[in-house]
């Protein structure tokens, strides 16, 4: 065979295979079309709910390893150590003139100024730190305690709670009102033992009062 006529068959084989080629009709366009919405319908609120929940977890264990901070820092500076908190923001440092607070010059985080967390810079404005402002209501507390917030926790020089026995907590919650999960930071122990709760509840079963220990 020669190359023209080569050349020629493989132009002819082409041709046939374009004029063969179909496209999608209406029909096929429309079905896919509603497919599609469909899947976003169903998945982008599923989506919603898992970054309400993943925001919320994200930031209580933030200020989980924040607390941990200060009684690590409270043992190797052989001092007490302090997280305040005031509304949406938390700090840390030492209470260099033991007067309780931490907006003194005397005060100080590792020979430097207190540390400051600020939730809403941090996570955005759809979290809320305290009961008091809470969306969806929570019954109880872990280990079917009342709801109650602490002002600060405070560790000793050798890493134990003060004052002894304190059980000291602080919870977080999405706060749309569609969502509600809430999680519990909690000083378990006059040793210092700091345990994270999440509620089983959200803003769909607000009579729920069981929470889970996440660590």
């Amino acid at each position: 065979m020669s190359l023209s006529t080569g050349i020629a068959k493989e132009q002819k084989e082409m041709k046939n295979i374009f004029k063969n080629k179909k496209g999608f009709s209406l029909i096929e366009l429309i079905v896919v079309i509603a497919i599609v919405g469909i899947l976003a319908a169903v998945g982008l609120p599923q989506y919603g709910v898992y970054v309400a929940n993943s925001k919320a977890r994200e930031s209580t264990t933030d200020l989980l390893q924040t607390i941990r901070l200060a009684r690590t820092m409270a043992i190797k500076e052989n001092r007490q150590y302090l997280i305040n908190f005031t509304g949406n923001t938390y700090t840390i440092g030492f209470d260099g003139n033991d007067n309780g607070s931490l907006n003194d010059a005397e005060d100080g985080y590792a020979e430097g100024d207190v540390r400051v967390s600020d939730l809403e810079d941090e996570f955005g404005d759809s979290l809320v730190i305290g009961s008091a402002s809470f969306t969806t209501p929570v019954p109880l507390g872990p280990n079917g305690a009342a709801i109650t917030d602490t002002a600060s926790f405070q560790f000793n020089p050798d890493g134990s709670a003060a004052p002894s026995g304190l059980m000291a907590t602080v919870y977080i919650q999405h706060k749309s009102a569609s969502r509600g999960y809430t999680y519990c930071v909690q000083i378990a122990n006059a040793s210092g033992t700091v345990n994270l709760y999440k509620w089983d509840g959200d803003a769909h079963h607000t009579s729920e009062t069981t929470w889970t220990e996440l660590r």
